[in-house]
Formats: C-alpha cells, sequence, structure tokens
C-alpha cells in the first residue's frame, strides 16, 4: 500500500471526519477517489456559493426572519431529505450526479442563513453597544 504525503493525508483526514467516504459514491480524478462523497462535495460546494451570493442578495432582518429562515432550510434540505429517505427504505438508488445536486442545494441554504446568522448577530451587538 502506498503512503501519502502528509498534506494528502490531512485532507483525507478530513474528508473522514465529515463523510463516509463510499467510493462507489464518490467522484474519481484521475483514478483517485475524492476524501469525500459526491454529496458532502455538493454540500460544501454549495455553502461556498450560498456564503458568497449572501454579500449580494441580502435577507430583510425584522421580526419575520426566522419564518423566512425556515423556509429556506426546508426548500434547501427537502430534496436532500427525499433522496436520502428514498434511498435509505430501497425505493430507489440514488445516483452521484443526483446525490451532488441534492447537496448543492443543501449547501446554498445553508450558506445563505450562516451569513444570515452573522448579519443578525452583528445588528444584535451593534444594538447592545450603542444602549
Amino acid at each position: 500500500m502506498l503512503r501519502l504525503p502528509f498534506p494528502c493525508q490531512q485532507i483525507y483526514f478530513f474528508g473522514d471526519f465529515w463523510c463516509h467516504q463510499m467510493s462507489e459514491r464518490s467522484f474519481f480524478i484521475n483514478g483517485n477517489q475524492m476524501p469525500i462523497c459526491a454529496r458532502c462535495f455538493g454540500i460544501f460546494m454549495g455553502v461556498s456559493f450560498g456564503t458568497i451570493s449572501s454579500i449580494i442578495v441580502k435577507m430583510r432582518i425584522d421580526e419575520k426572519i426566522h419564518k423566512r429562515v425556515l423556509a429556506i432550510l426546508f426548500i434547501g434540505y427537502a430534496p436532500l431529505m427525499i433522496d436520502s429517505l428514498g434511498q435509505i427504505n430501497g425505493l430507489w438508488i440514488s445516483i452521484n450526479p443526483i446525490r451532488l445536486i441534492t447537496g448543492v442545494v443543501a449547501g446554498i441554504s445553508f450558506g445563505l442563513i450562516l451569513s444570515t446568522l452573522i448579519d443578525v448577530i452583528e445588528k444584535y451587538t451593534l444594538i447592545r453597544k450603542t444602549k
């Protein structure tokens, strides 16, 4: 068995921490399995995209923000949950492109919510400092 260089070991260790790393659910690049599965890869891509896009699209922070947050989370995670539960219950076998897409959608919603949460904390902190 070949031993990976230390930086590569750390990348795969990080992947092992977050993901099951099942080879049949992972993408391969030049014959090498990625350190995370297709769905986790989609989630990480989506979180990055959602966080960056939240710079452009700001959510209004008011008394109804919790309803918008719940709606975004439901819409973002529903496809992932449907696909995962269908596969777990043996209704279908999911494929990597579907896993990637559902991961991206869920990740985008999480990235948007994460950025909004940071905005809420900043706003709350500013309000407390002015009192």
